[in-house]
């Protein structure tokens, strides 16, 4: 089912190529080694008793075994839920509640007052000692709106409620993002934020690990560091919130020559003020606005440069895939000129 082909056709045809990149580390995975990961990573679930529908906390800071545990837990049918460390504790324990987790992996980077309590859990260390092959674990069959993954948003309450990804929403996303956007198996995509967003898995990591291309992972973000490894790494893809384009635009070591191999610069997560497109734009980097929602992608629209430097404001047109209504108060369908 969709999610749990990736890792298997890219092993096949491309092992050699690298998926994965620590930016901390320069630890490197190929495909071949994240799908031998993940297969290890899958005898552990198995091993504290984790099948079809169990829902799998992980808090931790960006790391490469998120996604040995994402795959892992897809193609036994659990659900992954990345959780928001920046939390207190006690809301992160009404979160686990909430989504009746099975197992919580934990990568021991945190205060222990910091650390939710649960009943089982496991420190990331644990994830990959064991070892196993495809044919030892079968993929669970599974329909195609199986969930796959739970991120809790505080919308527009400020309360996190539980966003429900499926097989089929991740899979079309990527999908939408490849034929929107014209993302290829040769582009390589920094990941700075982080992977408890939708924006750190969906904006273009899991369309990256779809397509077969390269993702680099970062614990946190830093400009000046931020700067350094797009260019080292030759990146042609990037996300980032408008605050973290001011702070690269701020950086003493901002030069538009580190960007000069980026095809495409999404701001998303608020709207990008003009004076800041404008600040790339006068060096002729191709920043544009970006917007979607958790629970619908969140890769939803697409706008060419040109148009998005013509009308700062807009978020340009539903991607392919992407189909929209504009819905009045009363709950009815807006006619053209209404809104």
């Amino acid at each position: 089912m969709y999610i749990n082909r990736w890792l298997v056709n890219h092993a096949d045809f491309r092992p050699e190529k690298t998926a994965l990149i620590c930016a901390d580390t320069d630890k490197r995975l190929s495909y071949a080694d994240l799908l031998k990961e993940t297969l290890a990573a899958c005898k552990t679930l198995q091993s504290h008793g984790v099948k079809k529908g169990d829902r799998v906390a992980l808090f931790a800071q960006n790391d490469l075994r998120f996604f040995p545990l994402f795959f892992a837990a897809a193609r036994l049918g659990a659900i992954t839920v990345p959780l928001n460390w920046r939390l207190s504790a006690p809301e992160l324990e009404q979160i686990l509640a909430d989504c009746d987790a099975k197992i919580m992996f934990i990568d021991g980077r945190f205060p222990a007052d910091a650390v939710p309590s649960h009943k089982n859990t496991v420190h990331l260390d644990e994830l990959l000692k064991n070892e196993a092959d495809a044919k030892e674990i079968p993929a669970v069959d599974l329909p195609e709106d199986a969930p796959v993954a739970i991120f809790y948003t505080g919308g527009t309450t400020g309360t996190p409620k539980g966003a429900i990804l499926t097989h089929r929403s991740v899979h079309w996303n990527a999908l939408n993002t490849t034929i929107g956007w014209g993302l290829s198996p040769d582009d390589v995509a920094p990941v700075f934020t982080p992977l408890f967003h939708t924006g750190g898995l969906n904006v273009f990591a899991t369309p990256m690990l779809f397509l077969g291309g390269t993702t680099i992972l970062s614990k946190s973000f830093d400009p000046e560091q931020a700067l350094n490894l797009i260019e080292k790494e030759n990146c042609t893809i990037l996300f980032l919130v408008p605050t973290m384009y001011h702070m690269v635009r701020e950086s003493p070591s901002f030069n538009p020559d580190k960007l000069r191999r980026l095809k495409i610069m999404i701001s998303g997560g608020a709207p990008c003020p003009k004076p800041l497109f404008e600040a790339y734009w006068k060096h002729g980097l191709p920043l544009r606005q970006g917007y979607g929602l958790t629970e619908a992608g969140p890769n939803n629209f697409g706008i060419e440069q040109k148009e998005a430097e013509a009308r700062v404001t807009t978020v340009g047109k539903p991607l392919a895939f992407v189909d929209i209504k504009l819905m009045k108060e009363d709950g009815t369908v807006a006619a053209p000129g209404e809104v």
